[in-house]
């Protein structure tokens, strides 16, 4: 035993480990054990230290369940100014995506994210920082005492800040027009907290040339508020300015949480009205457009208690406007969220030729939404989302053959047609529907499916000849079939299925 124990070769020290070996090891792992990795050791420190891909993204975020994946903790304890001043002292340079998180009153209080500490982690980050999130972070203090920190953040691409409700600071003062002074900004997303102040769009924001995507939340004018009956929440009126028609390059434009309204001239000078206003139709960019819950579409099946009790308000919405058709030439994606659009206004999308993304969610699914027979026009669709409350599919999209991706979630489907539309899908959402059983025409798509998502079918039983029927799919990578039928079949036929797919991720 001796001897065989003499002839074993000491094995190399961890500390000898190749940097390149050990910065390739440290880019798989979340950031928090990168932080674990930069104490075991001063070769291993030296070597992290010169790995800029490894620091490329940080997020400061002090809550208790900070430690998961992907939240940076620096220590146990909530991250002191020292700590961060001595982390970014090291790594600052490598930083390319930094994330605040949940700065507010209550961390500032227990010694974290303090205005002055901010800004020192800003200072640091300048000349490498290209991406900065802050979500829910108090920057009240910031913007008024660090204006000359934020300023130099010349380098930024992409600024999304979301203020917590509590702020009492709107995006449209001063202190925040440095937003229009980075010229190189390429995304930009503002958002003001659920039940907070009434906030206005930064001045200027046609002085961003090389702007290509904008989403904006709930930044309304203290003369566009209104309290909707049917809802807690409260309405925001964004006065679009006309200045938003110099966004030229502008592709991606997302609004959300408000009601549009514009500047008309009347018989008694300029009223507010509501409407979808022209600098929206006016952008030559365009290729992507969401709007979310923004009061859009006038004639919608909703309920006849709620049309009642909304009153005024409903009177106010505005329905799809045929100006839309203005955007035929550019746009390729677009969504229309929690809208109440009837059939006839849906009938102005039959324009958008080019479109090959359409999402369309309506407000009110307890009666269907149906779709205009226009829609057999839209020839060039690959992603399609509907849900409308439909009791079958619409026979105007069964001739959509270069469908990709299919998502008819939370309607009331109890099967569905066959038809061209499913030859090519690769991802299928049947999700909230009421299927009883697995769709056979589902079968056309064996040979390029490779998600089906069907959960939250509640009386939905498989069977043996479903089971056969799913092993013919070639590409199935995914499968979600929970909230089924609980019989004994269905759960045999599902574990038979586990053991025949290996490969597929089944989630019961």
């Amino acid at each position: 035993m001796k001897a065989r124990a003499g002839k074993r070769t000491a094995a190399p020290p961890w500390a000898h480990l190749q940097a390149d070996c050990l910065q390739a090891v440290a880019c798989l792992l979340p950031p928090r054990d990168r932080f674990k990795l930069n104490l075991v050791c001063r070769g291993w420190r030296q070597a992290l230290e010169d790995a800029p891909q490894v620091w490329e993204a940080v997020t400061i975020d002090p809550r208790k369940k900070a430690s998961t994946s992907r939240r940076v903790r620096f220590n146990k304890y909530l991250p002191t100014p020292e700590v961060l001043s001595a982390w970014f002292g090291r790594y600052g340079r490598h930083v390319r995506q930094l994330h605040l998180r949940h700065l507010d009153a209550a961390s500032q209080a227990a010694g974290c994210g303090a205005a002055p500490d901010v800004a020192a982690v800003l200072q640091s980050v300048a000349g490498s920082l290209r991406q900065l999130v802050v979500q829910q972070c108090a920057v009240q203090a910031l913007l008024c005492e660090h204006p000359a920190t934020l300023r130099a953040l010349c380098h930024l691409t992409s600024l999304h800040l979301q203020l917590p409700p509590e702020e009492s600071l709107s995006l449209g003062c001063p202190q925040a027009a440095f937003i229009t002074a980075l010229t190189g900004l390429q995304d930009l997303a503002l958002a003001s907290g659920y039940h907070g102040l009434p906030h206005s769009l930064p001045a200027s924001l046609g002085a961003l040339p090389r702007l290509r995507s904008l989403q904006l939340a709930r930044l309304g004018g203290t003369r566009g508020i209104a309290a909707d009956p049917l809802e807690p929440t409260t309405m925001y009126g964004l006065e679009v300015p006309s200045s938003l028609a110099g966004l030229t390059a502008l592709e991606r434009l997302v609004l959300s949480d408000w009601r549009l309204v514009d500047e008309v001239e009347g018989a008694d000078g300029a009223v507010i009205a509501d409407r979808l206003p022209p600098a929206l139709l006016g952008l030559p960019s365009l290729t992507s457009l969401v709007l979310s819950d923004v009061g859009l579409g006038k004639h919608g099946p909703g309920p006849l208690a709620a049309v009642q009790a909304v009153g005024d308000l409903l009177c106010r919405a505005y329905p799809l406007p045929g100006e839309l058709a203005r955007l035929a030439g550019s746009l390729r994606e677009l969504a229309l969220l929690n809208h109440t659009c009837g059939q006839e206004e849906l009938a102005v999308l039959s324009a958008l030729q080019n479109l090959t993304s359409l999402s369309l969610v309506a407000k009110w699914r307890a009666q269907p939404t149906h779709l205009p027979d226009a829609f057999a026009a839209l020839s060039g669709l690959r992603q399609l989302k509907l849900s409308h409350g439909l009791t079958q599919v619409p026979p105007c999209i069964t001739g959509l053959s270069e469908l990709t991706l299919l998502d008819l979630s939370f309607n009331n489907l109890r099967s569905i047609k066959p038809g061209d539309y499913l030859k090519r899908l690769v991802a299928v959402n049947l999700r909230a529907n009421q299927l009883s059983h697995f769709p056979a025409q589902l079968r056309v798509a064996r040979r390029t499916a490779v998600e089906l998502h069907l959960p939250q079918n509640d009386s939905m039983t498989i069977t043996d000849r479903d089971v056969e029927q799913l092993l013919s799919f070639e590409k199935l990578r995914q499968l979600t079939i929970f909230g089924a039928s609980e019989d004994k079949g269905t759960r045999r036929c599902l574990a038979l299925l586990a053991r025949a797919m290996p490969w597929v991720l089944i989630d019961v």
